[in-house]
Formats: C-alpha cells, sequence, structure tokens
C-alpha cells in the first residue's frame, strides 16, 4: 500500500470542506427527480384503474346482456385508458380455468378522471356510465365463479376482482345428549320400527318436505348490488332473492339482513328487511329485489 505524507493528506481535507456544500445541492436535486421518476411509472401502469363491480347475473333472461363490469379511477388525477383492456376469466384456479371475452377502451376513451366510473356492459349501451359494452349477444360472465382481469396498454395485468356465488344452507345442530338419548329411544323400540317401517318411512318423506319448505329451501340471494350509483347514499344498492325451485313458495315472513365484515372481529348485523304477509307467493324461478331506499314495482 502507497502511504500518503502530512502534507498531501491536509491538501485533501481542505478539497473536501470545500465540496461538502456543493454535493449537499446535488443530493437534493438528485431524490426530486428520481420522486418525479417513479411518479410516472405509476402512472404509465395504471396504478389506481381498478375493477370496482362485476355484475355478473343479468335480468335479461337467455343473453344477459344487462351484465356489466365497472371500472374505477380511485386516484386523485386524471389517467388516459386508451387501449387499456378487461376481459373475464372462468372459473378461476382450477383445470377449467380460461379466457372469454375481451372489451379494449378506444384511442377516443382519452381520460378517465379522478374518481370516476365507466361500465362495459354485456351487448347494452348506457351513455350515462360510458357507453361502452362487449357486443356479444350472449352471456359472459359465469353466474357461478369467475374473475375480471383488467391490463394497461402495454398488455400488463393492473387490477383483479374475483368473486363466488355461495348459497348459504343453515342447518340445526343437535348436541351430543339429545344424540345419546334418541340412539337410547331407537334400541329400545326396534321391534315397532321394524313392523310399521314403511310407513313410517313415508309419515318422515312428508314431515321433511314440509319443513324444506317451511325453512325456505330453494330460496336464494342471488345477487347484492352493494356499490350503488348514488352518489352519497347508494340508495340503488339492491339484494335479489330468488325461487330457483320448481314450485312456488310463500316467503311471507321472510327476512334479509347485512353482515359486515364476516369473519372479523369486527363482524356485525346491520339493517333487516322482513318481507310483509302481502307478499304471499314467490312463483317457481321468480326473482324480486330489496333495495336501499328506492322503489321499483317491476322488481
Amino acid at each position: 500500500n502507497d502511504s500518503k505524507d502530512d502534507e498531501n493528506v491536509e491538501e485533501e481535507e481542505a478539497v473536501v470542506e470545500e465540496e461538502e456544500e456543493v454535493v449537499e445541492v446535488d443530493e437534493t436535486e438528485v431524490e426530486e427527480e428520481v420522486e418525479d421518476e417513479e411518479v410516472e411509472i405509476e402512472a404509465d401502469n395504471g396504478k389506481g384503474i381498478i375493477i370496482s363491480n362485476i355484475n355478473y347475473n343479468g335480468d335479461v333472461k337467455g343473453t344477459e346482456s344487462d351484465e356489466y363490469v365497472e371500472i374505477t379511477n380511485d386516484t386523485s388525477s386524471d389517467i388516459d385508458i386508451s387501449g387499456y383492456s378487461v376481459v373475464d376469466l372462468s372459473h378461476p384456479g382450477s383445470p377449467q380455468e380460461s379466457y372469454g371475452e375481451t372489451f379494449t377502451f378506444p384511442p377516443t376513451t382519452t381520460v378517465l378522471k379522478a374518481g370516476q366510473s365507466v361500465r362495459v356492459y354485456t351487448n347494452e349501451i348506457h351513455e350515462e356510465s360510458g357507453g361502452y359494452s362487449f357486443g356479444i349477444g350472449k352471456a359472459i360472465w359465469n353466474n357461478r365463479i369467475g374473475k375480471g382481469v383488467l391490463k394497461d396498454g402495454a398488455g400488463k395485468v393492473i387490477s383483479e376482482l374475483e368473486y363466488e356465488f355461495k348459497p348459504v344452507e343453515v342447518n340445526d345442530s343437535k348436541d351430543d345428549e339429545n344424540v345419546e338419548e334418541e340412539e337410547a329411544v331407537v334400541e329400545e323400540e326396534e321391534e315397532v320400527v321394524e313392523v310399521d317401517e314403511t310407513e313410517v318411512e313415508e309419515e318422515v318423506e312428508d314431515e321433511e318436505v314440509e319443513i324444506e319448505a317451511d325453512n325456505g329451501k330453494g330460496i336464494i340471494i342471488s345477487n347484492i348490488n352493494y356499490n350503488g350509483d348514488v352518489k352519497g347514499t347508494e340508495s340503488d344498492e339492491y339484494v335479489e332473492i330468488t325461487n330457483d325451485t320448481s314450485s312456488d313458495i310463500d316467503i311471507s315472513g321472510y327476512s334479509v339482513v347485512d353482515l359486515s365484515h364476516p369473519g372479523s372481529p369486527q363482524e356485525s348485523y346491520g339493517e333487516t328487511f322482513t318481507f310483509p304477509p302481502t307478499t304471499t307467493v314467490l312463483k317457481a324461478g321468480q326473482s324480486v329485489r330489496v333495495y336501499t331506499n328506492e322503489i321499483h314495482e317491476e322488481s
């Protein structure tokens, strides 16, 4: 190693002290340049453009032309989404996973304003929500499970929204004590049961059918539009109730309630709606909607 004499060391220290102020100024300028560059990259990649809702279960019989996927700019800046595309993915995560129809925003789209949302319908044009449509004459979104995928102009995935329809079945459970008592009774009455077995089975089957009807088996929540268009109140939110059986069922007295933050410490029940006695019967295959604060006689 070469060693330096005291005179050279003193000269170098003097030079460092003289340039110290200049270096500090340059560091600030470099940091500002890096920050500007990062912001530009995020905007180019479509950060903040998201899929905010998918109405996967349309009302139009057969074609479900009123299905839609909603795209939102959740940033505080306007962003050009020309060339962005949205595609449906069926059966995500399964061997049947497959991409379906694709819609690409045209050059005339130019800018999606901060906080603005637009919808792409399956085969309808709604100017108030952008006027975009896949233009497909059949249902696009699977009514059971699926995913919407949003890509930017370079083909990079920037947002995904997965959904799955899960009907809730409520079964009463019996404690161990009751089960043991029932088993004891069955053993004592074994001979009697064997003699009248046919009659008992017929009575049990009839009783089960009545219980299923009374408990609303086959009456399901088929859709929830949880993201309303009405600013502030979202009065056009709704929950859709469907009779998916082949028989008419009386739903008077049935109630629907919202559950917030399910499975978390913040889980809590909210508002409840009970169908009045005048409701009487929901026909086979019929659906009705309960809106947050609107009246729609057709549903």
